[in-house]
């Protein structure tokens, strides 16, 4: 699979290689002239606050470039499916399914639980401050069909829109 999508974009590894190498010096560079906002623009924000974080702490660090940049090669590809590249976007670890079934053909899967039948535990946990207020609201107006009707289909139409939310989360 991975094989298939490199040879269709005339990727070779010796290229990706070289781009990787390239990325990895212009992040060692950022580093040693404290530059932030080129670590940032380089690397996924969880990774890049860290380091930015503790530049003063790297104050003698020195880059040397490799005396040859034929020396770096590619061990492995492989497409991640089901995970956001910006981890502050991804639910915990608990969340997740890992389905190892195509990682021969290079695809690692991550199946959120919520598209497992976990949807009521995560409705609740993500909705319950518009859910419970609603519901008391519901109850406040309660000889009032006209408002009870209105609550129904408010909350129908959140779960409707959570359920996609969460559904293009994954795929």
């Amino acid at each position: 699979m991975v094989a298939d999508y490199f040879k269709k974009k005339k990727l070779t590894d010796e290229l990706v290689a070289e781009h990787l190498t390239g990325m990895l010096e212009k992040i060692f560079r950022a580093i040693e002239k404290k530059d932030a906002k080129t670590i940032m623009d380089l690397t996924e924000p969880t990774f890049g606050k860290k380091l930015t974080d503790n530049l003063i702490g790297m104050s003698d660090l020195k880059y040397t470039p490799p005396s040859s940049p034929s020396n770096a090669f590619v061990v492995d590809k492989i497409f991640i499916k089901g995970m956001n590249i910006d981890r502050t976007k991804n639910d915990t670890n608990f969340d997740y399914y890992f389905v190892q079934t195509m990682e021969k053909f290079g695809l690692r899967t991550f199946v959120h639980r919520f598209n497992t039948g976990d949807f009521y535990y995560y409705y609740m946990r993500d909705m319950k401050e518009s859910h419970f207020k609603r519901l008391m609201d519901e109850k406040l107006s309660r000889d009032d069909p006209d408002g009870q009707y209105h609550f129904q289909r408010q909350t129908m139409n959140d779960i409707k829109a959570y359920k996609n939310e969460m559904f293009n989360r994954d795929f």
